[in-house]
């Protein structure tokens, strides 16, 4: 009795020892090395896309952060704020001027008048007639940029079509001098199509968000297939943007009949928008997706909305994704509306998921160089968290966090093994 007494007080200090124990780097399954400049007291690092595939736990608690003595310092991690990245538009409606073209002029000949103000605001476009009733065809359009301050990330294309469908290819140039013009984006697709009952439209030309002072929008055909009644502009946001975490997933299970797809992401990927990409060039499909963090838990809806792969002269038409912000979930459903006869239900549609990295805000403690590593099943969430600390300081908008960078290839700690749920063992005395 008395043997089995002192067994179960040495087993009770060895495990209460043994959970209060500072976790090392070989608990974790992989890691990488960090490179932090300056003097800064807390860093922020913005997550790998590796990490995703690689944590065990929901709430991400399997990840720390070590410095160059292999310590355990604090840290936090958050999402981006809401809307922090995907942000209501600033739309605004700029002014714009048909340039004519004579018909006996070369393929790349503008000829017009353009009178300017003190400041370079364009006046008014007039065309040079070379000869008596020579038609006048506007190939072209002029954007005056010089009162908008910021860079455009886009322009938005309105028009009047008459009720007419068609495709047509843009290119557009900028310039500071009306004279020298340089290519900005080339044979951009722009569209207005009723397809199988559906209307389909792409209006979006996207831009480098430089400063011009003029743009310039042109056909690729002689003739003009719509008028432009309205251009906007939308303003790239003043915050640096990150780049996007984006990953095709192929289903791993479907219900041929009932047109259902079933994917595994693997990962608890941070998607702020979902797309479906179609094999199939000219399907159009209505569809869907529901998304879940478990076997067990119920599905939840996620988006809705119509997905096509076009192809028209020569030109490829595709649906924009569909903005969600996050779920963080691993498992998804696509579920179909669409009959056989408009999409072959044979070939199965890629899931697309794109989002922001998560933000990971660790104190300085101890001497660099800092290593981040992830991938436990035995450990458990940090108690000592630097998220209200971190909350109160983004409140002063002149404090910012110098930003930590991820160097060289991901490195192997504990393996893949660390990764696995500890056993529970039933001791019987």
């Amino acid at each position: 009795m008395t043997k089995k007494l002192f067994f179960l007080i040495f087993l009770t200090i060895l495990f209460r020892h043994n959970s209060y124990a500072a976790p090392v780097l070989n608990d974790f399954a992989y890691g990488f090395n960090i490179i932090t400049h300056g003097n800064s007291s807390i860093y922020k690092l913005l997550l790998p896309k590796e990490i995703y595939s690689k944590i065990t736990r929901t709430d991400m608690g399997d990840i720390r952060i070590f410095n160059s003595t292999e310590e355990v310092v604090p840290h936090t991690i958050m999402l981006p704020e809401k809307n922090r990245y995907i942000k209501t538009k600033k739309i605004i409606l700029l002014p714009f001027f048909p340039l004519p073209k004579n018909t006996d002029t070369s393929e790349n000949s503008f000829n017009a008048e353009i009178k300017l103000d003190n400041h370079g605001a364009i006046i008014s476009v007039h065309g040079k007639k070379k000869r008596k009733n020579a038609a006048v065809i506007p190939k072209a359009y002029i954007i005056d940029l010089t009162k908008i301050k910021q860079p455009l990330s886009e322009l938005e294309l309105w028009w009047d079509s008459n009720g007419q469908t068609f495709v047509a290819n843009i290119t557009a140039e900028y310039s500071y001098n009306l004279e020298q013009w340089f290519y900005e984006k080339k044979r951009v697709t722009i569209a207005d199509l009723e397809y199988e009952g559906h209307k389909l439209q792409r209006r979006t030309i996207l831009l480098s968000a430089r400063k011009f002072k003029y743009l310039r929008l042109s056909w690729d055909k002689e003739k003009t297939p719509v008028t432009f009644t309205k251009i906007y502009g939308v303003v790239q946001p003043v915050k640096k943007i990150p780049k996007k975490i984006h990953s095709i997933f192929v289903p791993v299970n479907h219900k041929k009949d009932r047109g259902i797809y079933y994917y595994d992401t693997l990962s608890l990927f941070p998607e702020i928008s979902v797309n479906l990409l179609l094999p199939v060039q000219n399907s159009v499909i209505q569809a869907t997706l529901f998304s879940r963090a478990n076997t067990k838990s119920s599905w939840k809806k996620r988006a809705k909305g119509l997905f096509y792969n076009l192809a028209e002269n020569n030109a490829s038409i595709n649906n924009d994704p569909i903005h969600i912000y996050t779920s963080k979930d691993r498992f998804w459903q696509v579920k179909t509306e669409t009959t056989n006869e408009i999409f072959d239900i044979t070939k199965k549609p890629r899931l697309i998921l794109d989002g922001y990295p998560h933000e990971l805000f660790f104190m300085a403690q101890g001497n660099a160089p800092f290593t981040l590593a992830y991938g436990s099943g035995k450990i458990s969430q940090m108690t000592q968290s630097m998220t209200k600390l971190i909350k109160s300081i983004k409140t002063d908008p002149k404090k910012t966090f110098p930003l930590a960078y991820i160097t060289g290839r991901q490195l192997l700690l504990g393996g893949y093994y660390q990764m696995k749920k500890n056993i529970n063992f039933k001791w019987k005395i």
